[in-house]
């Protein structure tokens, strides 16, 4: 009961401090500058690890709400990333440290093992852990978003780190 009590205040603290942050819905350079940085770390770092240098546009937009990130292909090659816009906006940290390198390793794979992997397999997750310095999960885990938001409210208002 604690448990659930626990979660539905810090769901009503993200959802406020959300709401407070993030009134507009729109991006700035600001925030395309970061996803084409990190998108740019991604490169370098396959190159390093790998040996190839491979760019696929990356997009944000409104996209299905249950889906944070995806890699789209097309004849077997990745053409794609998109990235949702909505919670890009909600939880940029998250997306930039998580959605990101976790759409990229897809790519990777796409392009070492064309299409004998499976999507979230051994071989994928590999290549995404090296891929992220901080962590890699096949399905997003709201109790670390959760956290993540609350981290970066709390940086935002306090003015920096």
């Amino acid at each position: 009961m604690k448990s659930l009590f626990f979660s539905i205040f810090i769901a009503s603290v993200v959802f406020l401090l959300v709401l407070f942050l993030y009134p507009e819905q729109t991006l700035t350079q600001a925030d395309i500058d970061r996803l084409n940085q990190k998108k740019q770390d991604l490169i370098q770092k396959t190159h390093t690890l790998y040996g190839f240098n491979y760019n696929v546009p990356l997009y944000i937009e409104e996209t299905d709400k249950r889906v944070w990130g995806a890699m789209l292909y097309s004849g077997g090659m990745p053409q794609k990333i998109v990235i949702n816009k909505g919670y890009y906006l909600e939880n940029p940290d998250y997306v930039v440290n998580f959605v990101l390198p976790h759409e990229w390793a897809h790519v990777v794979a796409r392009l070492i093992y064309k299409t004998s992997i499976r999507s979230h397999g051994e071989e994928w997750l590999a290549i995404c852990k090296s891929l992220s310095e901080i962590r890699c999960d096949v399905r997003v885990q709201d109790e670390f978003v959760a956290e993540e938001k609350i981290r970066s409210s709390l940086r935002e208002l306090l003015g920096g780190e």
